[in-house]
């Protein structure tokens, strides 16, 4: 399903990071396993997963948007320089992400009640994906956390 990438939270915000990040997962969509999977790379090994179950994410899901662990991987891997400007934003926090020595940069602010993480990962797919639409896979949107 094509959803705005300024809408995305949770596992979707997750996938989307997820498929930027590693490219489109090398299992399919699968009941039974009952979610998406990735092969990290040399900097990040293992196995990464987003799992289209309602709940709590899990501890290990590929969870950017909730884990300052996994937020730093998007950090490190597109070298972001991340601001803090809420003092200029009339109470609301706004990160700019841009990519270090070059041009291409993007801000975004946070919704109410949402962190630095959520606006790092739409930063992140905004950059990326080069617009505010992006394809999330049916089985991911609206499922619960």
């Amino acid at each position: 399903m094509l959803m705005k990438v300024s809408e995305l939270e949770g596992r979707a915000l997750n996938w989307a990071c997820a498929f930027l990040l590693w490219g489109s997962p090398w299992s399919a969509w699968d009941k039974r396993k009952g979610g998406y999977f990735w092969e990290g790379h040399h900097s990040f090994p293992g196995m990464w997963s987003i799992s289209a179950k309602s709940g709590p994410i899990g501890d290990k899901e590929f969870n950017p948007s909730g884990n300052w662990a996994h937020t730093g991987i998007l950090v490190d891997e597109f070298r972001l320089t991340i601001r803090d400007l809420r003092h200029y934003a009339e109470g609301k926090f706004v990160v700019s992400c841009e990519y270090t020595g070059e041009d291409d940069d993007y801000t975004v602010e946070a919704q109410p009640n949402k962190d630095a993480k959520i606006a790092i990962c739409h930063a992140v797919c905004m950059t990326e994906n080069g617009n505010d639409e992006i394809e999330i896979p049916d089985e991911l949107c609206g499922v619960a956390v």
